[in-house]
């Protein structure tokens, strides 16, 4: 989030992580094709703004997405150091993901996660980046954050990522498509704990209007409980979305984690943003 743009209370910005929302915004619109590259041919490429798992979970996985033309692509990816520290907690190696003609299927990038037993921050992150793409390719969102829950405290952590719910394409795969009033799937709005409880764990969230507006763009949420169950880590927070006529610009609502049962929330505000349609 750019400076530009509000936090609302509990929002916090990991290692100068504060996603530009206008500018994710801009990047989720359709793409402009490349000189002499026909605008149906491109395909469209974006990563998920933000995952977190605790650092005794094993892995943190990215989704990378598609839409646009379905034309054969590939694109790079490579892991940076925030505060967590490669080789120290974790292990990302770069790599390259492909898609030949036609395939619409979803692609992961997963990092191995390397639990200790010492107590660290809360919060430890990394960044992935997607790179070298071809004329064939635009790359709408090309950074994610990881973020490492610490799970060596007195209490455990909870966060909420930042998620994208990209327009609906007739070839699209996305768990996330629009609809006259569907649900946006566990995938897109997420929440994570730093390890898994032996009792279920109950917290309450809202929703609250950004550009995105209650009612229009969104059904609300308020102070909706939801458990989670014994021995999970994760999970998701359904909202629904409102069909806008074709033309509607990207915007973007906020998710809110006002309690929980047990531990503390260390990032308690997530930031969801709706593609143009």
């Amino acid at each position: 989030m750019q400076a530009a743009c509000a936090r609302l209370p509990g929002m916090r910005a990991i290692h100068g992580f504060a996603f530009a929302l206008a500018a994710a915004a801009a990047a989720l619109a359709p793409a402009t094709a490349a000189p002499g590259v026909a605008q149906s041919c491109q395909r469209t490429v974006s990563v998920s703004p933000q995952v977190s798992a605790g650092e005794s979970g094993g892995t943190l996985t990215f989704a990378v997405y598609s839409s646009g033309c379905a034309a054969a692509a590939e694109v790079g990816y490579e892991a940076t150091a925030g505060t967590a520290t490669p080789g120290t907690d974790f292990q990302l190696p770069r790599g390259t993901l492909r898609w030949a003609a036609g395939d619409t299927s979803v692609r992961t990038v997963t990092a191995a996660l390397l639990a200790d037993s010492q107590r660290e921050a809360e919060l430890e992150d990394f960044a992935v980046h997607l790179l070298g793409a071809g004329p064939s390719v635009h790359i709408a969102r090309s950074l994610a954050q990881g973020r490492i829950i610490d799970d060596d405290g007195p209490t455990g952590y909870a966060v909420v990522d930042d998620g994208d719910c990209p327009p609906p394409l007739p070839f699209q795969q996305c768990t996330c498509e629009l609809a006259d009033t569907m649900p946006i799937e566990p995938d897109c709005i997420s929440f994570a704990l730093s390890a898994k409880l032996p009792s279920p764990v109950t917290l309450h969230w809202s929703t609250v209007d950004g550009t995105a507006k209650a009612g229009i763009d969104f059904v609300p949420v308020v102070q909706r409980a939801q458990t989670v169950p014994a021995w999970t880590s994760s999970g998701g927070l359904p909202v629904q979305l409102i069909a806008r006529p074709a033309g509607t610009p990207p915007r973007y609502f906020y998710v809110r984690i006002s309690a929980i049962s047990a531990g503390a929330v260390v990032d308690a505000v997530a930031t969801v943003t709706i593609a143009g349609s």
